[in-house]
This record gives structure tokens, C-alpha cells and sequence, in this order.
């Protein structure tokens, strides 16, 4: 994506909010930043994955880091999108956003569970 792109998109922003007659902030950080999260969530889980194969711990820990990572991509997300709701005057929105919060950890808390079983069996030998 290049600085025409940018430009393209930031216009597209631009016409957006004339034709509401509101003003949609989302964060430039955050923009860059979200797709990042990700992509360090989805390295972390591959990467214990393989360990988890070895038969290492590491494994263990690099995947309940993924979820916290994952944990904090949602939280954040849903943070900026229910500012974005309120701006454009749509409170029922926003609570759903609020629902989507509670599933978001509620997910990852069970992923977490998932991820950490190894450490919770006796019979499995971990390194």
C-alpha cells in the first residue's frame, strides 16, 4: 500500500463523513497497529504450536501469550468501534459492541483453558 493508496483511502474517509454530516475517527494508530496485533498473534500461535509438538513448555506459554495478545487486539477493537457508534449517534450500537466485549473474553478465556491442559495433566511429559 503505497502513499497514493493512503491518500485514496483517507479521501474515501473524507467523503464518507460529508455525506453523514458526522465525523468518523478512527485512530491512525490504530489502524497500523490492529493488523500488526494480529500478525503477532497468529506468529505466537504457530510458533507454540510447533513446540507444543516437541513436546517443550515454551509451547504452552507462547500460545497463552497469543491469546493475551489476541485478548488486548479485542479489547482495543472494541473500545475504538463503540466511540465510532457513539459518534454516529447509534447507542444501541454501541451497547451491542459492549455484548461483543463479553464474547470476546469469554472466547479467549476458554482458548486460554484449551491451550493451558497440557500443563494441568499429569501424564503428559512436557520439557
Amino acid at each position: 500500500m503505497g502513499a497514493d493508496d493512503s491518500y485514496r483511502y483517507h479521501r474515501l474517509l473524507d467523503e464518507l463523513n460529508e455525506d453523514l454530516d458526522v465525523v468518523i475517527d478512527i485512530p491512525t494508530w490504530w489502524i497500523w497497529t490492529g493488523p500488526l496485533l494480529q500478525l503477532l498473534s497468529g506468529i505466537a500461535v504457530l510458533a507454540g504450536g510447533v513446540f507444543l509438538v516437541q513436546r517443550k513448555k515454551l509451547g504452552v506459554f507462547l500460545g497463552l501469550g497469543s491469546i493475551g495478545i489476541s485478548l488486548l487486539h479485542g479489547v482495543l477493537n472494541t473500545s475504538i468501534m463503540t466511540q465510532v457508534y457513539s459518534d454516529l449517534g447509534t447507542e444501541a450500537a454501541a451497547g451491542i459492541a459492549g455484548i461483543g466485549l463479553v464474547f470476546t473474553i469469554g472466547c479467549n478465556a476458554i482458548c486460554g483453558l484449551i491451550i493451558a491442559l497440557p500443563l494441568m495433566m499429569s501424564n503428559v511429559n512436557l520439557e
